[in-house]
C-alpha cells in the first residue's frame, strides 16, 4: 500500500467518523459519554475520546457499533494498532453490511498489511471476517442490483467528467465544507443543470436562486434538526432529506441517513436537484402550483383519482397546497430527466394519476426549449 493510499484511508475514516450519528439504546449516562467522546474526536482530542469510551465500552456501550467505531479510529490515530483492530472487528460484527462495516474492513486491511506484532487471535478473527465478508458482500451486491435501475444509472453515469468542475458557475453553484464526496455531488448537480432549458436556468439566476452542495442538509441548516419535512408520514426528519429548497437557496446533501442508519452517499442527487429546481422555478414565477392553469389542472385531476391512488401518492395529495407544490416539482423533474422516467416505477403511475398536470408541465418545459 502506497503512502498516498494510506492518507486517503485516513481521510475517509475521519470523514466518516465526523458524519456518523450516535444511535444507541444505552442508558442516558452512557449516551452522554458517547456524545462527549464524539465531540472530542471531532476536535482532534483522541486521547480524551478513548478515555471516555474505554470507560463504558465493556459495559453499557458493549453492543454499540458507533462507540466501537469511534474508539477504533481514535486508537488508530494514536498508533495503537492492535487495540484499534479489536474495535474494528467488533464494529463489523455488530453492524454487518453497513458503512461502519465497510470502513472498518478497509481499516483492518490496512492495519493487517503493516502490523508486525499482531496477536494470532486477532489475525484469526480478521481471516474469519474476511471469509464471511466474501459471501455477505456478494449478497449485498446482489441486493443492491435489485434496486431501481434509475438509482444505479444516476449514481454511476458520470456524464460530466471531473474536469468539467472547473467550468462551474460559482455565482450559481457553490460547495460548503468539502469532503471526499463533494466532487461527485458537484458533477451530478452540473449534470442536472445542463438538462434544464437555459431560459429557465437564467430565470432562476435572475430571481436570486443559488445552489449549495453540503455534506448533509443538517450541517447547512442545523435549525431544522427538530423540524419534520412536510409529507414525511414515516416519521423521518431532515437526516432523511437529500435535498431541499429554502428560498432563495437549493441545498443538496452529499450524504443521507435513513431512519437510524449511518450516513451514506446520496444516490439521487441529479433527480433531487431537478425536483428542487422545480420548487425554485415555481417560486420565482409567483407560485405557479397554487394559481391559474396548474391549480385548475390539479383540482380536476384530484377529483378523478381513486382512494387507492390517493393513498399511493399521499405525498402529492397533501392539503393546504403542499401536495400541488410537490407534484409540480416532481413532474418538473420527470419532464426533464427522461432516463429517470423510464426506470422509475412510480413515474408512469404518477403521470397517469395526474394527466392534466403532467401535460401542463411538459408544455411548460417545451415552451422554454
Amino acid at each position: 500500500m502506497t503512502s498516498s493510499q494510506k492518507v486517503k484511508i485516513w481521510k475517509r475514516l475521519c470523514l466518516l467518523a465526523a458524519a456518523l450519528p450516535c444511535v444507541s439504546a444505552s442508558p442516558a449516562a452512557a449516551q452522554d459519554s458517547l456524545k462527549q467522546a464524539v465531540a472530542m474526536f471531532n476536535k482532534g482530542d483522541f486521547s480524551s475520546c478513548t478515555a471516555l469510551l474505554n470507560r463504558d465500552i465493556n459495559g453499557s456501550l458493549k453492543s454499540n457499533a458507533t462507540a466501537h467505531y469511534y474508539l477504533g479510529t481514535a486508537l488508530l490515530r494514536l498508533n495503537q494498532n492492535n487495540a484499534a483492530a479489536e474495535h474494528y472487528l467488533a464494529t463489523s460484527k455488530l453492524a454487518p453490511g453497513t458503512v461502519y462495516d465497510d470502513y472498518s474492513r478497509k481499516a483492518l486491511k490496512s492495519i493487517m498489511g503493516r502490523a508486525g506484532n499482531m496477536p494470532h487471535s486477532l489475525k484469526e478473527q480478521y481471516q474469519a471476517l474476511t471469509n464471511q465478508g466474501s459471501t455477505s458482500q456478494t449478497a449485498a451486491s446482489n441486493s443492491e442490483s435489485t434496486k431501481s435501475n434509475y438509482r444505479q444509472s444516476e449514481d454511476d453515469d458520470q456524464t460530466l467528467p471531473t474536469a468539467a468542475l472547473k467550468d462551474i458557475d460559482s455565482t450559481f453553484i457553490s460547495a460548503g465544507r468539502r469532503t471526499a464526496d463533494t466532487d461527485r455531488a458537484l458533477i451530478q448537480v452540473c449534470r442536472a443543470v445542463k438538462l434544464v432549458p437555459k431560459t429557465i436556468v437564467d430565470e432562476l439566476k435572475a430571481g436570486g436562486i443559488s445552489v449549495l452542495v453540503t455534506p448533509t442538509i443538517l450541517e447547512a441548516m442545523p435549525g431544522s434538526a427538530m423540524e419534520k419535512p412536510r409529507g414525511y408520514d414515516h416519521g423521518g426528519g431532515y437526516t432523511n432529506c437529500g435535498a431541499m429548497f429554502h428560498h432563495p437557496r437549493i441545498y443538496i446533501g452529499e450524504r443521507v441517513s435513513y431512519l437510524s442508519s449511518v450516513p451514506y452517499p446520496n444516490r439521487n442527487i441529479a433527480s433531487s436537484m431537478l425536483h428542487e429546481m422545480g420548487h425554485a422555478y415555481d417560486s420565482v414565477k409567483g407560485h405557479l402550483s397554487q394559481t391559474g392553469e396548474f391549480e385548475r389542472c390539479y383540482k380536476e385531476d384530484f377529483s378523478h383519482i381513486t382512494n387507492t391512488q390517493r393513498t399511493r401518492h399521499s405525498y402529492y395529495t397533501q392539503s393546504d397546497g403542499a401536495g400541488a407544490s410537490e407534484l409540480f416539482a416532481q413532474l418538473f423533474s420527470y419532464a426533464i430527466y427522461k432516463t429517470q422516467v423510464r426506470a422509475d416505477e412510480d413515474a408512469s403511475d404518477l403521470q397517469v394519476t395526474f394527466p392534466r398536470c403532467t401535460k401542463y408541465i411538459k408544455d411548460l418545459i417545451k415552451s422554454n426549449r
